[in-house]
């Protein structure tokens, strides 16, 4: 069986205990600040992304974005709107949302003309299809706004 400690000879451990552990603790601190990287902050426009992800970026842009059939996949059924019980399944919904953000980051990211003349047209008409409500979609407005909700 242990002998109780003396209260000053423990509270003289405890400190004692606590320094090292605050020593150790800053120790621990400056090891980690000579260890931590030197950021420097930079804008994205200085960001060139290659090798094979910039492969597959320029495969999308080129042989996927600057191919689709925008016209017809996108814009006419914007422009041709039909009542809601007309359409069903996929014909309910096209992307426009998503082409005009992927039109709008491509040309940012790319800066290549055609890309950028690309979002511009793209988003030229899709405005040109909103209503003087500010529906722009598939459906024929209706007065009470039931083309607004719709069951998948």
């Amino acid at each position: 069986m242990r002998a109780p400690l003396i209260p000053a000879v423990r509270t003289s451990l405890c400190i004692a205990l606590a320094a090292v552990c605050a020593l150790g603790a800053n120790l621990r601190a400056a090891e980690a600040q000579a260890l931590r990287p030197q950021l420097k902050a930079f804008t994205l426009d200085r960001v060139q992304v290659g090798g094979e992800i910039g492969r597959r970026m320029d495969l999308t842009l080129r042989e996927n974005f600057l191919k689709l059939d925008v016209e017809n996949g996108f814009l006419k059924p914007l422009r041709e709107r039909h009542p809601k019980e007309q359409l069903s399944g996929f014909a309910t919904y096209i992307g426009t949302g998503i082409l005009g953000l992927s039109a709008i980051y491509f040309a940012l990211e790319s800066h290549d003309p055609a890309l950028v003349a690309r979002k511009d047209y793209i988003i030229d008409e899709i405005l040109k299809t909103q209503s003087p409500s500010g529906y722009i979609g598939l459906f024929t407005e209706e007065p009470n706004g039931s083309h607004l909700w719709t069951e998948y």
